[in-house]
């Protein structure tokens, strides 16, 4: 089952995107959050000018100025565009995590922690080629504790961390339990985290040629078997 929702998942990412975007009803609103998106990734936001992000979508600064009114301003509406989407793509998840907390089955709780785990090896392609960008944006907020920091903390980190938690502790019948059990979900979310960061250096260290789908799914097929050895 994990790999029908690691798939989905995957295909979603940028569709889940365009839709937020669609939702400003301005071309030139979304022209310049999809390169804000980029450029604060690839750059601080401290690096980042308002002249340069504007000329590179495609857009007069005037046009910037009055969609967003400062820098600031427009790196948090980035980090807000950054939980919808998550929310939106985790909400599957969390209905299912909803079932589980009234059946307390260990066996379903166990495919879900895969499902949500699988969802977060990402093969490189066309279809999630703005995933990159939103993962160097968390990585830099929770290492730097930047502007976007408690946003993401309250909105993302924290309730992503009860949720596998709670699971890791039903799945294993409360062998692992407490504190012990959210250790054990910041690691698991950790390391899939930084791997699909890593893929370029995963790539080279196996001699892939690329990282696509049929590589994602080696990686999320072990990554189940480590699960299954740690949580079973």
């Amino acid at each position: 089952m994990f790999e029908f929702y690691a798939r989905k998942g995957k295909a979603k990412m940028d569709k889940i995107l365009d839709s937020i975007l669609e939702e400003y009803r301005s071309e030139t609103a979304g022209k310049i959050l999809r390169t804000a998106l980029e450029m604060f990734a690839v750059g601080t936001p401290a690096a980042v000018r308002m002249r340069d992000l504007a000329k590179k979508a495609g857009v007069n600064l005037a046009a910037a100025n009055y969609h967003f009114k400062t820098k600031d301003a427009l790196y948090m509406e980035v980090a807000n565009i950054i939980v919808r989407l998550f929310q939106r793509q985790y909400a599957p998840y969390i209905e299912r995590f909803e079932r589980v907390k009234l059946s307390r089955k260990p066996k379903e709780a166990l495919e879900l922690i895969k499902d949500v785990l699988s969802s977060r090896i990402r093969c490189e392609s066309r279809g999630n080629r703005y995933t990159k960008y939103i993962v160097l944006i968390l990585m830099r907020e929770e290492l730097c504790c930047g502007e976007a920091f408690e946003l993401f903390l309250k909105k993302l980190f924290i309730p992503r961390t009860r949720m596998t938690s709670e699971l890791v502790e039903i799945a294993t019948k409360g062998r692992i339990s407490g504190e012990r059990a959210k250790i054990a979900a910041k690691l698991l979310l950790g390391q899939t985290h930084l791997f699909s960061a890593a893929r370029l250096g995963v790539k080279f260290d196996l001699n892939w040629k690329a990282f696509g789908e049929m590589e994602a799914e080696k990686v999320r097929e072990l990554n189940s078997e480590f699960v299954d050895r740690i949580l079973r």
